[in-house]
C-alpha cells in the first residue's frame, strides 16, 4: 500500500462506522477471546497491544453501553493475567484516572465500572496502580499523595451509588487490602474505609442454618464443578465458571480478609498506634463489625479490651 493509506494502520480506521451496537459485539468477540485463551501465557503479549489500542480508542467515545463492554474485557484482562497486563494498559489505566479525576466524568455507570475496575488492579498489583497515580501526579503538577487521596474519596463518595453487587465487593475487598497501609492517605480516612468495608459486608454476608457466617458470593467448589459438567454448557461457558475460581469476588470471603488486614494493620502501626486509629471509628459501627470478625479475636481488632 502506498503512504497515503497508512491510516489504516489506527484501530479506529475500520471500525469507526460500526456504530454502538457493532462495537459492542465486537469488544464481546474480543472478550471472548481472552477468556478462551486464558491459558496461554503468551496471549497478552500477542494481542495485548491491539486490544488495549482499541479500548483506548472507543472507551469514552462511545455510549455507556459500549463503554461498558469495554470495561468488562479490561476486567477480564486484569484477572485472568494478572503478571501480564501491566506492560500493555499503563496508559489505558492512566486515562481512566484521569477520566475520573480531571475530566469527571458524570455517567454514574460507567463511574462505578471504572473504579470497581481500580479495585481489581489494586487487588492484583497496588504498585502497579500507585505508579499510574504517581505519573498522573507528575502529569498534573500534583503531588502524588493528593491524587490518591482524591481517588480514595471518590471511592467512599460512589460506593453507595454501585447497585452491581459484585462491583461492591470488589471494592470492599480493596478498601480492606489497604488498610495495613502506613500510608497518611489511608490513616486520614481510616474510619470512613472501616465504614465501606461494614457496608459491604452486610451486602454480602449471610449465615447459614446453624448460625455460621458465610459470603454469599463465595461459590462452593461443588456448585462450579456441576456447572462445568453440565452437558448443555458450551466451552466459553465453562471458560466464563473456571475463572469463578480464582475471581477474589468469588473465592475469597471478606469477612476474613478484613479480619486478616487488620491483623496486619496492627503489626505496621504497633498496638497503641493501632487502637488509636480504631478508636477514631464510631462505637456503633465497631458493635456491628464484632460479629463480622472472630470472637476472640474481635475484642483486640476492635480496641474493646481498651473502653
Amino acid at each position: 500500500p502506498s503512504s497515503s493509506s497508512s491510516t489504516t494502520n489506527t484501530p479506529s480506521t475500520g471500525l469507526i462506522d460500526m456504530g454502538t451496537d457493532g462495537l459492542m459485539k465486537l469488544f464481546r468477540i474480543l472478550d471472548a477471546y481472552v477468556i478462551v485463551f486464558a491459558s496461554d501465557p503468551g496471549f497478552i503479549e500477542k494481542c495485548g497491544s491491539v486490544i488495549a489500542s482499541a479500548c483506548s480508542s472507543y472507551l469514552f467515545d462511545v455510549k455507556h453501553e459500549g463503554a461498558m463492554s469495554i470495561l468488562e474485557l479490561l476486567d477480564h484482562l486484569v484477572l485472568i493475567f494478572p503478571l501480564g497486563f501491566q506492560c500493555v494498559l499503563g496508559d489505558l489505566f492512566l486515562a481512566v484516572v484521569h477520566n475520573l479525576l480531571v475530566d469527571e466524568q458524570t455517567n454514574s455507570m460507567i463511574t462505578s465500572s471504572c473504579l470497581a475496575l481500580l479495585s481489581r488492579v489494586l487487588l492484583q498489583d497496588s504498585s502497579f496502580l500507585l505508579s499510574v497515580l504517581t505519573k498522573m501526579a507528575t502529569q498534573t503538577h500534583q503531588e502524588a499523595s493528593d491524587v490518591f487521596g482524591r481517588l480514595l474519596d471518590l471511592w467512599v463518595d460512589k460506593l453507595d451509588s454501585m447497585s452491581n453487587l459484585q462491583h461492591r465487593k470488589l471494592t470492599g475487598l480493596a478498601m480492606a487490602s489497604l488498610l495495613p497501609l502506613p500510608d497518611m492517605c489511608v490513616t486520614m480516612r481510616f474510619e470512613v474505609i472501616i465504614n465501606m468495608c461494614l457496608e459491604v459486608l452486610h451486602d454480602v454476608s449471610d449465615y447459614t442454618e446453624d448460625g455460621v457466617l458465610f459470603d454469599a458470593l463465595v461459590n462452593p467448589s461443588s456448585n462450579a464443578s456441576n456447572q462445568l459438567q453440565n452437558a448443555d454448557s458450551t466451552e466459553l461457558d465453562k471458560k466464563r465458571m473456571q475463572l469463578l475460581t480464582f475471581d477474589p469476588v468469588h473465592s475469597v470471603c471478606l469477612h476474613r480478609l478484613l479480619a486478616d488486614r487488620l491483623q496486619e494493620c496492627m503489626a505496621t502501626h504497633g498496638e497503641l498506634g493501632y487502637h488509636k486509629l480504631m478508636r477514631t471509628v464510631d462505637t456503633v459501627i465497631r458493635e456491628q463489625l464484632f460479629e463480622f470478625l472472630p470472637s476472640q479475636q474481635a475484642p483486640r481488632l476492635l480496641a474493646f479490651s481498651l473502653d
